[in-house]
């Protein structure tokens, strides 16, 4: 199967074609995380910076520490695996860190 996915703005500056809004600069309510991602089939992993929105009361904020990149990561960035990808793509499942918030609806975890 082929690669289906968008073609959004790289690190090195916008894609013709592309999503601006995925490098756009945090607003109220979001903050800013550094990641590792993919941005097409080759499966290059260049440093990013995403913003993601503020924790919610069912949220548990984990500040991660170490992210493990398995093979199937790289599988799947590389678009070696029978399924749909999209893109941009930060791969890695593997963590370890501290909870740094948790949701006042949250019941199973503690900071």
């Amino acid at each position: 199967m082929g690669c289906k996915h968008s073609t959004p703005q790289s690190p090195d500056g916008p894609t013709p074609g592309g999503c601006d809004a995925a490098a756009a600069a945090p607003t109220a309510g979001t903050f800013e995380a550094a990641t590792l991602t993919a941005f097409d089939s080759r499966g290059e992993l260049k440093s990013w910076k995403v913003n993601r929105r503020t924790p919610k009361d069912s949220d548990v904020f984990i500040r991660i520490h170490f992210c493990g990149i398995c093979h199937s990561d790289l599988h799947s960035s590389r678009c070696e695996w029978p399924l749909t990808h999209h893109f941009p793509m930060t791969p890695g499942h593997e963590i370890t860190g501290l909870v740094e918030e948790v949701g006042a609806k949250v019941t199973k975890f503690k900071r």
